[in-house]
């Protein structure tokens, strides 16, 4: 599991590096999530590969497999907003934009929950 001195380094481009106790932010994913964040994140996985097995021509297919992708994402989405407390994007004083995009966010999410899987020696536990 985890010594005493494990500390998970991240960055997000815009704001700067950050440190997290790991336990406590497995645990904010899980509230978030009500303990489905590596279910979801399987499911977007083996989504991502259904999409990738379709041909253009698949119209139909294509559009149901994306429409549960997206679904999916969304969730997760929210999960790592709430998990890493990131800001969502908004215009800042000068009237600029300012925030977190979601595809920065669920990959920020991907990466702690792969760090996890490694560092704990099996997914999703």
């Amino acid at each position: 599991m985890f010594t005493k001195t494990d500390i998970y380094h991240y960055a997000i481009d815009g704001f700067g590096e950050f440190f997290a106790d790991p336990l406590s932010l497995r645990r904010r994913l899980l509230v978030a999530s009500s303990g489905r964040c590596w279910e979801w994140a399987k499911q977007a996985k083996a989504y991502e590969q259904q999409l990738a097995k379709l041909g253009e021509e698949d119209v139909d297919g294509r559009a149901e497999w994306s429409m549960r992708l997206a679904e999916v994402e969304g969730k997760l989405v929210d999960v790592a907003f709430q998990a890493f407390n990131l800001p969502a994007i908004e215009p800042d004083a000068d009237g600029q934009p300012s925030g977190v995009s979601e595809l920065a966010g669920l990959e920020l999410m991907y990466r702690f929950l792969e760090w996890l899987d490694e560092k704990k020696g099996e997914p999703g536990s």
